[in-house]
């Protein structure tokens, strides 16, 4: 959702199980957190003065958090690279082949493979 404004609509919709008071965090995590973690879809908010502040998640719903996050930055990161191969074959352009990027860099293919995976902002 960068650059946009998030409207009541897309908010997660909670249910009073869902909801639990910032004291309940601190005093009474056993007896009200936790069960309704398990409960509640695995996923609880942290109320204060009537408005949500926090949302605390179980490690499931953590981890499918994780993984949908991370499939959506690999398909953004795909449409961009078919985003410039269309843009390349729409002005007639040749695209550079892989080998000749890395032979115009001093990098070995081997060296490009035994190289970790970074992250690209």
């Amino acid at each position: 959702m960068a650059g946009g404004v998030v409207t009541v609509e897309q908010l997660p919709k909670m249910t009073s199980e869902q909801m639990v008071r910032k004291t309940d965090v601190t005093r009474r995590w056993n007896q009200v957190v936790e069960p309704r973690l398990r409960g509640a879809g695995g996923a609880v908010y942290v109320v204060e003065d009537a408005l949500p502040r926090f949302a605390i998640l179980s490690y499931q719903h953590f981890e499918r958090l994780w993984r949908a996050a991370q499939e959506a930055e690999d398909a953004r990161l795909l449409t961009e690279a078919l985003t410039r191969v269309l843009e390349a074959s729409s002005k007639d352009q040749a695209l550079i082949p892989l080998s000749e990027v890395l032979k115009n860099l001093g990098i070995t293919k081997a060296e490009l493979e035994a190289a970790p995976d970074v992250e690209i902002e």
